[in-house]
C-alpha cells in the first residue's frame, strides 16, 4: 500500500477521533478541523497525482451528499418540529465522502444510524445526542470492511 494513502487515512482517523471527543464534550465540530481534513485530502490527492477531474468529481460528490443530508434533515425538522442534525455533522459527512467516496459514505451513515439506534434503545433515552462519534465509528467500520 502506498505510504501517502496510509498517511492520508491515518490523519483522517485522527481527525475523526478528535471531532468525536469535541462533539461529546462541547457539542460542536469546529470548522478549522474540517478545513484541516479537507486540506489533508487535497494535498495527498495532488501528491498522488490524481487527475483534477477526479478530484473535482469527488468534491462534487461530497457536496451532493451533504446537500442531500441537509434536505432530509430540514424536512425531518419540519415534520418533527425539532432540530435533527447539526451543521457540523453535515460538514463532517462531506469530509467523510471525500475520503471514502459517495457509496461508502452512504454505508458509513447507515452504520452510524444503526449504532445510534442501538445506543438509544439500550439506554432507553431519546432526544439530542452527539452524532459525530457514530459517524466516525461508521467510517472506521467501512474503512476496515473495504480495506481502504
Amino acid at each position: 500500500m502506498n505510504i501517502y494513502i496510509v498517511l492520508r487515512n491515518g490523519v483522517f482517523l485522527g481527525i475523526l477521533s478528535l471531532l468525536s471527543v469535541l462533539d461529546l464534550s462541547e457539542r460542536r465540530i469546529p470548522d478549522r478541523i474540517i478545513l484541516v481534513a479537507v486540506s489533508n485530502w487535497l494535498l495527498i490527492s495532488f501528491i498522488l497525482r490524481q487527475p483534477i477531474s477526479l478530484v473535482l468529481l469527488q468534491m462534487a460528490a461530497g457536496v451532493f451528499f451533504g446537500v442531500c443530508v441537509l434536505l432530509v434533515s430540514l424536512i425531518t425538522e419540519l415534520i418533527l418540529k425539532k432540530e435533527c442534525l447539526g451543521g457540523g455533522d453535515i460538514k463532517l459527512l462531506f469530509v467523510v465522502c471525500l475520503y471514502l467516496g459517495f457509496w461508502h459514505t452512504f454505508y458509513a451513515l447507515g452504520v452510524a444510524c444503526v449504532l445510534v439506534l442501538m445506543q438509544q434503545l439500550l439506554k432507553g433515552k431519546t432526544g439530542m445526542f452527539p452524532f459525530a462519534p457514530a459517524i466516525a465509528a461508521g467510517a472506521c467500520i467501512v474503512m476496515c470492511v473495504w480495506e481502504m
